[in-house]
């Protein structure tokens, strides 16, 4: 029996502040090796709302099942032009669900103010994979972004996909023919 009880011990679980997949509604809180922080809370049953702050300016991003960005740009004030739009031919509900094997392509909208530009994305998801962040067992995919426009690509993201909690967090970043800059968590906790 005490063998049993080390070994519970020495196993990430679904420990105090742990998320579960409830806790989107409340809010999951993810934190960066650099401290950057990011809270994640469903607003709909199609949209994700994501709150930061970019260089002391509270931002919020709104994805579609989590994934998706359908809109970025600060919180408060913020003309038109400080917002970005993309727009995917679907209202958010209908966007395909992730799941691990997805492949998909948008010929998506994107308008920064008045400016509307077309954009290619291609997501592509791996398999699902057991992954710790601090003391948390999470079970997890990877998805890659590929944005293009008529001229070529214009970025590379990756995105981890938590399937169980309903929203993915940007893992990576790269410019065409760039090393891919990786971002890695250090905790996410359910905002109870």
């Amino acid at each position: 029996m005490r063998a049993l009880a080390l070994a519970f011990l020495l196993v990430p679980s679904v420990a105090a502040g742990c998320p579960v997949a409830g806790d989107i509604e409340t809010g999951i809180r993810i934190v960066y090796q650099d401290g950057t922080e990011e809270i994640f809370r469903r607003v709909t049953p199609g949209e994700v709302e994501v709150r930061y702050d970019d260089n002391g300016t509270p931002h919020r991003d709104m994805l579609g099942h989590g994934l998706y960005l359908l809109r970025s740009g600060p919180v408060s004030g913020g003309a038109a032009e400080d917002v970005l739009t993309v727009d995917y031919g679907h209202a958010p509900a209908d966007l395909p669900r992730p799941a691990p094997g997805l492949t998909v392509r948008f010929d998506t909208t994107e308008r920064f103010g008045d400016d509307p530009t077309a954009v290619h994305e291609s997501y592509t998801a791996g398999a699902a994979t057991d992954v710790t962040v601090g003391d948390c067992l999470l079970r997890a995919f990877e998805v890659k972004l590929l944005r293009e426009q008529s001229t070529g690509p214009i970025g590379v993201e990756r995105v981890r996909y938590f399937p169980d909690l309903g929203f993915g967090h940007v893992s990576g970043v790269s410019d065409p023919g760039a090393p891919m800059e990786s971002f890695a968590l250090t905790k996410i906790e359910a905002m109870r």
